[in-house]
């Protein structure tokens, strides 16, 4: 699974979590680092904290009733910021809150609050 975070425009990835907290609907915490990333990569555009809580979620919602097709992109945007998730594997794959909250943490450790990048997990 790819994950990533970046501007809306450049049709990039995800960005991280700002800094501000470490949960997205107040009670998920971040225990520790449940994806396995075989690589990390900064791609240098500050993102909007606000625009990026707001894609995550309409990301987790979908994925309530929905998975990521096999060898399928799943794309949610709002205003600049628009997370993916490329499911390379040949079976779906579900949208998982923790792992996005794990991405998000990891991206802010690795680039700094509020700035795009992706990460790739074969798990």
């Amino acid at each position: 699974m790819r994950l990533s975070l970046l501007p809306s425009a450049a049709a990039l990835l995800l960005w991280a979590a700002g800094g501000s907290s470490n949960t997205t609907n107040g009670n998920l915490e971040y225990p520790y680092h449940i994806l396995e990333p075989a690589e990390i990569q900064c791609t240098g555009a500050a993102l909007n904290a606000t625009e990026v809580e707001i894609a995550k979620w309409k990301a987790i919602k979908w994925g309530m009733d929905n998975q990521v097709k096999p060898r399928t992109v799943g794309i949610w945007t709002y205003g600049n910021a628009a997370w993916w998730i490329c499911n390379c594997k040949p079976k779906s794959d579900p949208v998982v809150e923790e792992e996005l909250v794990d991405f998000q943490a990891r991206l802010a450790e690795e680039c700094g609050p509020n700035q795009s990048g992706w990460l790739v997990s074969f798990s």
